[in-house]
């Protein structure tokens, strides 16, 4: 009698403070990180605190299940890798959208891989080298920069020597790598190659007109996000909420 008494009051105080914190209209879920968030970008993301609020946050071609921690399909809903398994091309699923309502179209992918090579950031290798034609073009454009920034003529490189390539069509990308890679679908599910939406990071454009160089003010990633949470808030030194 005395034991069942002690678990009806346990579960009379769950409830009683499950629907506490529905009346006081917090976040379904909490949880504590190790320190404050630096950024929401995946380009800049490094710090394990920004990485993992980045994987509750995005979704790339990839996402690692929870359970087996193996690779499975996200923003992609087909996969195929030719022969020599050189070549992937990952068709979006229809209903992927941004929490803006936009639809995840494979320009987003390009546009956020390329932004890795011409802004580099602490992953951008797990790209360069990888994906043919990567690191020549990353060496390129910052030769370009260099030669801009001195007042040379210069002439930006041409992004089409990257193994990146849409087959005109939104809803299609094809990847050509290097070498063999057994686990790139690991890969595809980090943080740099996560898609970015930018329409919703134009008004935070930069271009230096020294260096045609464009960079984006950080304040956009608090914007779109490719998930199924909708990221609402992001109270720097205290909570993200979702």
């Amino acid at each position: 009698m005395k034991k069942s008494s002690i678990l009806l009051a346990l579960f009379l105080i769950l409830i009683t403070s499950f629907a506490f914190a529905q009346g006081n209209g917090k976040p379904e879920i909490s949880y504590i990180d190790r320190g404050d968030i630096g950024t929401l970008d995946p380009n800049r993301m490094s710090w394990a605190q920004d990485i993992r609020v980045g994987q509750a946050l995005y979704e790339g071609l990839y996402a690692i299940d929870p359970v087996t921690f193996e690779p499975v399909l996200a923003t992609a809903d087909k996969a195929s890798v030719n022969e020599d398994k050189k070549i992937w091309t990952f068709h979006i699923r229809e209903n992927a959208k941004w929490s803006n309502g936009d639809p995840v179209t494979a320009s987003d992918f390009v546009f956020s891989w390329r932004r890795m090579l011409e802004e580099p950031g602490d992953y951008t290798y797990l790209i360069d080298q990888y994906v043919v034609g990567a690191k020549e073009y990353e060496d390129q454009f910052a030769s370009y920069l260099s030669d801009r920034a001195a007042g040379k003529q210069a002439t930006k490189p041409d992004f089409k020597q990257v193994g990146i390539d849409t087959l005109g069509r939104s809803d299609t990308i094809k990847l050509t790598l290097k070498n063999p890679c057994n686990f790139f679908p690991d890969l595809l599910a980090f943080e740099c190659y996560y898609p970015t939406n930018e329409k919703s990071m134009a008004p935070f454009r930069e271009v230096d007109p020294k260096t045609d160089r464009a960079t984006y003010n950080a304040a956009w990633a608090t914007l779109q996000i490719s998930s199924p949470t909708a990221h609402t808030s992001w109270c720097r030194g205290s909570c993200v909420a979702a």
